[in-house]
């Protein structure tokens, strides 16, 4: 078998993240991340950010699903 070559762009290689990284930045992206609703702040404006970064939120005033939540967000 012969040796591989990075693929290239212009002058610079391109490489893959390791897997570990990868596996990292997916996991960010899995967390159960609970906007509070207390009846204060623009709900639908933060929700919408997060799922432009590609998260999925969830707006919530449980106490269960706060709870439960990786990460926790007071708006306002």
């Amino acid at each position: 078998m012969g040796s591989q070559v990075a693929p290239t762009h212009g002058s610079l290689a391109i490489c893959s993240a390791p897997q570990e990284a990868i596996n990292r930045i997916n996991a960010m992206y899995d967390q159960k991340i609970v906007i509070v609703n207390y009846g204060m702040g623009n709900l639908k404006s933060v929700a919408n950010a997060l799922s432009f970064l590609g998260y999925h939120p969830i707006v919530s005033d449980s106490k269960d699903a706060i709870e439960r939540s990786d990460a926790l967000i007071l708006p306002g």
